[in-house]
């Protein structure tokens, strides 16, 4: 069992029982109120209980496009929506949350319902993961594997931190696996422009 404390929260998480327990505060400020109610109270609790399941909350956004999935790796800010916004064809599953579950050496990417976007329950397998930069024109340059992990490892030290020992594994193990799993490249674009037909032929190893 452990406790995790924030602005306003305490959460308690049993990670035999496979559940949490959230008490929280009312903030004087309502907006905030909400953000710290759903961000800490909900998504950071499923997202430290999942690797239990082969599952990682990955934040992200994702476009599955001709049956495959392109994940969108940003920071706050760092153009997730914005790509999303951008595309032609394809049908896009969250702008900020997406979950990673890892079956028998196949990845596959669920929406979750921290969205901006209408949720559609749709999924596919994991096509490509692409670091995103806005900038001043597109382009698309691989990088390793490594580059990409060393990133969601760094990104998501607020939930791994949290993890008994096994479950912090597990959950490498599962991001280490998706990003061994498909093609990685950085991704600049600018903000009215994304091609992703290009985005389509580099998860397809062209």
């Amino acid at each position: 069992m452990r406790l995790g404390f924030r602005r306003n929260v305490i959460t308690i998480l049993d990670f035999q029982k496979h559940s949490f327990v959230g008490l929280f505060a009312v903030d004087e400020n309502p907006y905030l109120a909400l953000r710290t109610m759903g961000y800490l109270n909900i998504i950071l609790p499923i997202a430290a209980l999942l690797p239990a399941l082969s599952r990682a909350v990955i934040h992200s956004s994702a476009l599955l496009l001709n049956g495959r999935v392109a994940l969108m790796l940003a920071p706050d800010e760092g153009g997730k929506t914005t790509a999303l916004r951008l595309h032609r064809s394809g049908v896009p599953l969250s702008d900020d949350q997406n979950i990673l579950h890892v079956e028998e050496g196949q990845v596959t990417v669920y929406p979750t319902p921290w969205t901006t976007l209408p949720y559609t329950g749709q999924s596919g397998p994991l096509g490509g993961m692409f670091l995103l930069k806005q900038g001043p024109g597109f382009k698309l340059e691989r990088v390793q594997p490594r580059e990409v992990l060393a990133y969601l490892w760094d990104e998501h030290e607020y939930c791994s931190r949290m993890l008994p020992k096994p479950y912090r594994m597990k959950f490498f193990e599962i991001l280490h696996a998706a990003c061994t799993a498909v093609p990685c490249h950085r991704l600049t674009f600018a903000k009215d422009h994304l091609d992703w037909d290009a985005v389509d032929r580099a998860m397809n190893g062209g």
